[in-house]
This record gives C-alpha cells, sequence and structure tokens, in this order.
C-alpha cells in the first residue's frame, strides 16, 4: 500500500513538472511578445514618421485594452475553460503582432496594439487558474515562483532577441517573426492540453478553510469581498512601485547620485537579475512558511531602508547598482507570496476572475505612477522619486497585514 501511495505521489510530482513546464514555456513568450516592439521603436519611428510620444500613445493603448479586458477575461476562464482561453489570448496577440509588421498605417497599428492588449489580457487568468487547479497547496509556491521566473526570462530575452534580428533583416521581419513564434507555442499548447487541468484536483493536506462560517461567496460578490479588495490596492500600490523602477529610476539615479548612462542601465539590469532570483528564493520560502505578512515584512523591510537610502546619499557607481539589485531581490521574494495568499483566500474554481480582478489594479498603478514621479523630475526632485516608491511598497505591505487574519491555513 505504502509503495503505490509513492507511486501515485512520484506520478502527480511529474504531472505537476510536466505542466509548471508547459505553462512557464507560455508564460515566457507571452512576456517576450509584450516586449518586442519598445525596442525596435527608433526603426518604426523613423518609417512611420511619427513622434515618440505617438509611439508612447501605442504602448498606452496595450495597456488600457489590456487592464479593459481583464474582468471578461477572467469570468470567462472560470466558465468555459482556461486553456482554450489561454491558447485563444496568446494565439489572437501573436498574429496582431505579426500584422504590425505588416502595416504601414499609423492607425492600423494602434487597432492592432489595442487587439493586442485584450488578447494579452487572457494569459495570467488562465494560467494561474491552470496552476491552482493542478499543483498541490504545499508545492504551489515554488510552482508561482518558476511561473513567474519564465516571464522574467521573456522580459530578459526580448530586447536582446528583437534588436539582433531587426540588424540581421529589418523590424518588420523581426516583429513578424515574434508572432510567428508566438503561433508555434500555441500549436504546443494545443498538442499538450490534455496536460492542462480545467477542474480542481481533490485537495491535499494543506487546505484553506474560511476564517469565518460565512457561505463562499461568488461572482461580482467575491470580488467586492473584503479580501480581495484588498489584494486589488495591494496591486495597484506594489505595481506603482514596480513601474517607477521601470520608468524613472534610470533619470533619477543620473539625476541624483550622478550616474553615467551607462552605470544607471547596469543597475536597472541588475534590478531585473535580482528580481529573478529573488522569485526562486521566494517559492522556497513560501511552501514552508505557516503565515505570509511577517515573512513578507521581514523581506520586504530592508528593500525599503534601501530606496531611503537611494533618496538621502549620494552612491558611487558599484554602490548604486548593488542597492538597487538588492532592492529587486526583496520585490522577487514578494510575489510568491503573495500569489499563493491570493490563491488561499480564493474559492475553488473561482482563481481565474480574482486573478484577473486583481491584475487590473496593477495596470492601474502602472499608469498612474509614471505621470507623478516624472512631475516629480520635473520639480528637481528626483530624491522623492525612491522615496515615493518606498511609502508605495509600505502601504502595499500593510493591506497585507489587513487581510492575512481573513483567510486561515491549516498545514
Amino acid at each position: 500500500m505504502g509503495e503505490e501511495t509513492g507511486q501515485a505521489g512520484r506520478a502527480e510530482v511529474r504531472r505537476e513538472t510536466k505542466v509548471i513546464g508547459l505553462l512557464g514555456g507560455a508564460f515566457l513568450v507571452h512576456h517576450f511578445l509584450q516586449l518586442a516592439l519598445p525596442p525596435l521603436f527608433e526603426s518604426i519611428q523613423s518609417e512611420f514618421q511619427v513622434s515618440y510620444a505617438a509611439l508612447g500613445g501605442i504602448m498606452t493603448a496595450f495597456s488600457l485594452a489590456s487592464a479593459a479586458a481583464q474582468i471578461p477575461v477572467g469570468f470567462l476562464v472560470d466558465r468555459v475553460g482556461a486553456r482554450w482561453v489561454l491558447m485563444s489570448g496568446l494565439g489572437l496577440a501573436s498574429v496582431a503582432l505579426a500584422l504590425i509588421g505588416a502595416t504601414s498605417s499609423y492607425t492600423a497599428f494602434l487597432a492592432l496594439a489595442l487587439v493586442m492588449g485584450a488578447a494579452n489580457s487572457a494569459c495570467t487568468p488562465a494560467d494561474y487558474a491552470i496552476l491552482s487547479n493542478t499543483i498541490a497547496r504545499n508545492r504551489a509556491g515554488r510552482a508561482f515562483s518558476l511561473h513567474t521566473f519564465a516571464g522574467q526570462v521573456g522580459f530578459v530575452l526580448a530586447p536582446v532577441t528583437m534588436v539582433h534580428l531587426a540588424t540581421w533583416g529589418g523590424w518588420r521581419m523581426a516583429v513578424i517573426a515574434a508572432g510567428v513564434a508566438g503561433l508555434l507555442a500555441v500549436l504546443v499548447l494545443f498538442f499538450a492540453r490534455g496536460l492542462l487541468v480545467e477542474a480542481p484536483v481533490e485537495p491535499s493536506r494543506s487546505e484553506v478553510r474560511p476564517a469565518t462560517n460565512e457561505p463562499e461567496k461568488k461572482g461580482f460578490a467575491l470580488l467586492l469581498s473584503p479580501p480581495i479588495l484588498l489584494f486589488l490596492l495591494f496591486f495597484i500600490l506594489n505595481s506603482s512601485a514596480s513601474t517607477g523602477i521601470r520608468t524613472f529610476s534610470m533619470a533619477a539615479m543620473m539625476s541624483f547620485h550622478g550616474a553615467s548612462p551607462a552605470a544607471a542601465g547596469w543597475a536597472l539590469s541588475g534590478y531585473f537579475v535580482g528580481t529573478s532570483t529573488g522569485v526562486l528564493m521566494g517559492g522556497w520560502l513560501a511552501d514552508r512558511v505557516r503565515r505570509y505578512d511577517l515573512p513578507m515584512a521581514a523581506v520586504v523591510l530592508p528593500g525599503v531602508a534601501v530606496l531611503v537610502m537611494l533618496g538621502g546619499f549620494v552612491l558611487p557607481g558599484v554602490g548604486l547598482i548593488a542597492a538597487v539589485v538588492f532592492f529587486g531581490l526583496t520585490q522577487g521574494v514578494l510575489r510568491p507570496l503573495r500569489d499563493v495568499m491570493i490563491m488561499l483566500a480564493t474559492p475553488r474554481g473561482s482563481f481565474g476572475k480574482v486573478r484577473a480582478f486583481v491584475n487590473m489594479g496593477g495596470h492601474v498603478g502602472s499608469a498612474v505612477i509614471p505621470v507623478f514621479l516624472g512631475w516629480l523630475l520635473d520639480q528637481g526632485e528626483p530624491q522623492w522619486v525612491f522615496w515615493t516608491i518606498a511609502i508605495g511598497i509600505l502601504l502595499a505591505v500593510a493591506t497585507i497585514f489587513i487581510v492575512h487574519p481573513m483567510i486561515k491555513v491549516e498545514r
């Protein structure tokens, strides 16, 4: 009997590994497609004869369409099945990107960016719904961390790959090639669709019970429940912080610390390396703790202290890079802990809509904060870029301390 149980357990782990690899590959492609166009903007701007502001409008349209589609797509995931939504979204985004490589009209470019942005909204809620249905709860942290890490790899690969492809065959060929690669990923998902579980697996020893005896909420009542609204607020605040680092940290480092463009660029690249490493560490931690608020605070507060230091003291190049890498590491550790908490607070079969809803908060935060940080730089206050990001992270972690008592984890 024990041997049979052990064999069944090993078979379950092998299946989970295949699912994580399959979805991780799709997530890598998804993130790659997201960053396929910006590295080519100089060539695109030259050919289309439009301003960089107009190209910025393309990315704004992409983000707004993605944000607007999040909730409908989340409900669709829970209603018709995550795997079909995933394949449809990734396929439509790939086709739209390939068509961008063939268009010569800015209006058509803008329309295709809207389509691509709406299609882009499908991957995250679909992926996380499948993972929550497939992965045993006591391994969920590592599964989420590996999934997030795969997406980060896509971000890392996109700029250098697209630039090299464009150098070899022009920007249009590079964009079309990226679209074709996305369609090949969809083909792989289609033939392996049997691995993508639509119904929740049987509860494992690590189970979740509501903190009260109230009946489970569904639909919009679930989305508007206090725990999910608090996670929405967390995403708004924390995404504002990460977007602030990606958009204006280089300008703040050059203005306040006197860093060269090369040093600031290395620091930003180091941030992504730190984040990717931290994600893997966070997955290991998420599967070994009994509560999540205290570990989150223990990880995040040193990162906040580094941000305060970056706004208060001028650091040399190496010190600046090391500080930004460390901050990225703390942000990476945070993500799997966050993802597991959201899963634990969500009734089975509702993870698609919940994940889409809180992701919408991330898009809102990403849309709002750059304007404010840009204004701070215009006012000659680069140090406040770092301090504003620090304040946002502190407020985000405060929401975790409020929401944590609303869920109860039994291991």
